[in-house]
């Protein structure tokens, strides 16, 4: 898995179908997604735009230094970056299986594991056929309380622990499941998202503290990051929208 900059915790998938670019206030969650995230003067590598077809699928992620493709065949979902290929097979409950990852003559796979709830609950990661390692979450009230990285031998690698603002539900799948294969981006063929609005993410005296902005319509416009240390870290994410 790639963990990359902490803008992408706060990408979105939403299940409307949009067509044209705005940041109008009249415009409500329910016909807009979220199109462009960035920082405060900030034009070029943590700035990243999302596009998505009629259906409300993504089909590209964007930025300076990278871009993400999106297609949908059948079954499958097909996802590209550079030479990097992930083909998922989606089961008759539109649930990813299994994913095929492909970087040039390496060839991985991950099976996904989900709970009565349709809530992903376990992937585990194989090299050549052999287990190689997984990913644990365990879910409560609707969200993801933890996810654990586990070697091959089935001892922790790294783990974090999440919060929700229990007032403030998603609106449409937006700022939701803890995992993805590039960075924090959910994918809706990865399981039912979360509830609430992301509160905190911590690993032991690590901290990391969320709150939201909201226009007079309920669509979030910025989100303050902070980063508890020595000394504090602390930044907003402006957030785009294209409605329909």
């Amino acid at each position: 898995m790639k963990i990359t900059n902490p803008i992408f915790l706060f990408c979105c998938f939403l299940l409307t179908a949009c067509s044209k670019q705005s940041n109008d206030d009249s415009k409500t969650p329910d016909n807009c997604v979220i199109s462009k995230l960035s920082q405060q003067g900030d034009t070029t590598a943590l700035s990243t735009n999302y596009s998505f077809n009629a259906q409300g699928l993504p089909t590209r992620i964007k930025a300076v230094s990278y871009e993400i493709n999106f297609s949908y065949n059948n079954s499958q979902v097909i996802q590209t970056e550079g030479s990097h290929t992930t083909t998922y097979t989606i089961g008759t409950d539109s649930l990813a299986q299994y994913a095929i990852i492909k970087d040039g003559i390496n060839v991985d796979s991950t099976v996904f594991l989900y709970n009565s709830e349709k809530y992903l609950v376990k992937s585990i990661h194989y090299f050549n056929s052999v287990k190689k390692d997984s990913i644990g979450y365990v879910i409560e009230n609707g969200n993801v309380k933890s996810m654990t990285y586990y070697n091959e031998y089935g001892y922790v690698n790294y783990f974090r622990n999440f919060t929700y603002h229990s007032n403030l539900e998603t609106k449409h799948w937006m700022y939701t499941k803890i995992n993805g294969d590039y960075g924090y981006f959910y994918y809706p063929w990865l399981g039912k998202p979360n509830k609430n609005l992301l509160k905190s993410s911590s690993q032991y005296s690590d901290l990391e503290d969320y709150t939201y902005q909201f226009d007079q319509n309920g669509k979030i416009e910025k989100i303050q990051v902070t980063i508890f240390g020595t000394p504090n870290i602390s930044y907003s994410i402006n957030v785009g929208h294209t409605c329909r």
